[in-house]
C-alpha cells in the first residue's frame, strides 16, 4: 500500500464518510460503531505512514472513543477488547514517534494488561497468544527508547519464549518465523546497548537465517526485504563494534542496496524514506564514511522541508552535520 498512500487515503476518507452516515443513523448498533473505528483505523494508519502523525493521532483517539465504548458495553466479548488493544497499540505508536515517550508507555502498559487476560483466558489461542508477544514489543520498545534496558529486556525475553512456541508449533508459518525474528533483533539491540556483543551477533545471526529464508519464499515482499536490511545492518554494526570493518561495510552494502530499492518504490512514504535515511546513517557512522552521512542529512532535511519529518527524528538535523564536520 506504501506505493500508492493517496489513492488510498482517497478510498480510505470515501469509506469514512459512509461509515460515518450509518453510525450516526444507526446509533444503537455496535456494528455501525465498529465498522466507524475500523475505517478511523484505516485513515489513521494512511496518516501515520505519511508522517502526519497529529492528523493520525487525532483518527486513533476517535476510534479509541467509540472501541472503549464497546468494550465497556460488552466487558465478556473477546473481539471487543482485542480491538481496544489494537487502538491502543495504534495511538501508542504515534505518541513514541512523536516524542511522547511516558505517554505511549501507559497506552502499551494498557494494552498488555488486555492482551495478558485474553491470552490466560485463551491458552491455546495463537491468535490470542500472538497479540500478547506484539504488546510486549511494543512496551520494550518504549522502554529501551527511554534508556530502561532491563526492563526492556523483560518485556522482549517474554515476547521471544511465546513467539518461538508458536514457531515450533507451526513451522511453515511465515507469520510465526519472522515474528520470532523480530523479537530475535529487539534483544539483539538490547545486547548492543549494552555492550555484549557476542550476544548480540548471536540473536542478529539467527535473524538473519530466519530473515532469508523468508527472503527465498517472499522474493516480491517489502516488508520480508526491510527484515534483511535491519539484520544485515546489525550485524554490520556489530562487526564495527568488533573491530572487522571489512565485514561491516559489505554487510552495510547489502542493506543498502535492498533499502535503496525499497526508497525508489515508495516515494510518498515517509516511513520507508526515513528508513533509507537510517540505514545511511548506521552505514556512515559505522564506517565514518562522509558521503553516506551526507546523503541522510539530504533526506532528512527533505523530509522537513515537506513537512513529513515525526518529531523524534528532529534532533538529527542538529546533531548530524556536527558529527559530519568532526570526522577526520
Amino acid at each position: 500500500m506504501t506505493g500508492a498512500l493517496p489513492e488510498a487515503k482517497a478510498l480510505f476518507e470515501k469509506g469514512l464518510g459512509i461509515t460515518r452516515k450509518l453510525a450516526q443513523a444507526n446509533p444503537t448498533s455496535a456494528m455501525a460503531k465498529h465498522d466507524l473505528s475500523v475505517s478511523l483505523a484505516k485513515l489513521g494508519s494512511v496518516a501515520e505512514q505519511v508522517g502526519a502523525l497529529p492528523e493520525a493521532k487525532a483518527l486513533f483517539e476517535e476510534g479509541l472513543g467509540i472501541r472503549r465504548k464497546l468494550a465497556q458495553a460488552n466487558p465478556t466479548s473477546a473481539e471487543a477488547q482485542r480491538s481496544l488493544s489494537a487502538n491502543l497499540n495504534q495511538l501508542g505508536s504515534v505518541a513514541e514517534q512523536a516524542g511522547a515517550l511516558s505517554e505511549a508507555k501507559a497506552l502499551f502498559e494498557e494494552g498488555v494488561g488486555i492482551t495478558r487476560k485474553l491470552a490466560q483466558a485463551n491458552l491455546t489461542s495463537a491468535t490470542a497468544q500472538r497479540d500478547l508477544s506484539i504488546s510486549l514489543n511494543k512496551l520494550g520498545e518504549v522502554e529501551m527508547r527511554a534508556g530502561a534496558l532491563p526492563e526492556a529486556k523483560t518485556w522482549f525475553e517474554e515476547g521471544l519464549g511465546i513467539r518461538r512456541k508458536l514457531a515450533q508449533a507451526n513451522p511453515t508459518s511465515a507469520e510465526g518465523q519472522r515474528d520470532l525474528s523480530v523479537s530475535l533483533n529487539k534483544l539483539g539491540e538490547v545486547a548492543m546497548q549494552t555492550g555484549d556483543y557476542k550476544d548480540a551477533k548471536a540473536r542478529f545471526k539467527e535473524c538473519l537465517d530466519i530473515a532469508r529464508k523468508l527472503a527465498q519464499s517472499n522474493p516480491t515482499s517489502a516488508r520480508v526485504q526491510f527484515d534483511l536490511v535491519v539484520c544485515e545492518e546489525r550485524l554490520g554494526e556489530v562487526a564495527a563494534q568488533m573491530g572487522d570493518l571489512k565485514d561491516a561495510k559489505a554487510r552495510f552494502e547489502v542493506s543498502l542496496g535492498i533499502v535503496r530499492k525499497l526508497a525508489q518504490a515508495n516515494p510518498t512514504s515517509a516511513r520507508v524514506q526515513f528508513d533509507l535515511f537510517d540505514s545511511l546513517f548506521r552505514a556512515g557512522r559505522s564506517t565514518r564514511d562522509r558521503k553516506l552521512l551526507r546523503e541522510a542529512l539530504d533526506i532528512i532535511r527533505e523530509l522537513e522541508r515537506t513537512g513529513r519529518l515525526a518529531p523524534s527524528g528532529r534532533p538529527f538535523l542538529q546533531h548530524l552535520p556536527k558529527f559530519i564536520e568532526s570526522l577526520p
